[in-house]
């Protein structure tokens, strides 16, 4: 069985990686010339280029994997704490399916196993079940959920905190 901590690490080291690519996608879509060029073969230009057309659906899919981090993150944790691979229970008539991240938590709590911060994940499933269930858009998703006038990279940046502390929230009870 892996450790709680190691695990955590795990998942933080994960997150770091989003944050640097947000980071680098926000760099190539500047309106100035100061580009910033860490990597690649393809030209300034070219990038720039390529995360301007792509923004959009890049800053979907990077909100898809902070909420992938944390499921296996939580998936993980359960296998190590009660020898069983998390099952998704099965969904009976006029009943919605349950979140997995919520199912393992509420599991996990109950039984004394974990002490976690609940609502630190609210926000990022219901934004993410937007974008994966409705409409793969991450501004469009942005302007439904949340009216507050700030950049899609901020709200971004605001959605990777939270995981963040979400995860550093995660407590062993025994």
């Amino acid at each position: 069985m892996g450790k709680l901590k190691d695990k955590k690490k795990g998942a933080l080291a994960h997150l770091r990686l989003i944050r640097d690519e947000l980071e680098q996608i926000v760099e190539y879509t500047k309106e100035d010339d100061e580009i910033d060029l860490r990597f690649a073969d393809l030209s300034k230009q070219e990038m720039k280029d390529m995360y301007i057309k792509r923004k959009d659906y890049k800053l979907a899919s990077l909100t898809l994997e902070v909420y992938a981090v944390l499921e296996q993150l939580m998936k993980g944790i359960y296998k190590d704490r009660t020898g069983e691979e998390y099952r998704t229970p099965p969904v009976k008539e006029n009943e919605k399916r349950k979140n997995v991240v919520h199912d393992i938590q509420t599991k996990l709590t109950e039984q004394k196993i974990l002490d976690i911060h609940p609502t630190l994940t609210k926000r990022l499933t219901v934004f993410r079940n937007k974008i994966a269930h409705k409409d793969f858009s991450f501004n469009r998703t942005k302007m439904d959920f949340d009216s507050r006038a700030i950049s899609p990279e901020k709200f971004l940046e605001e959605l990777l905190d939270d995981a963040t502390q979400y995860i550093k929230s995660i407590k062993k009870i025994k």
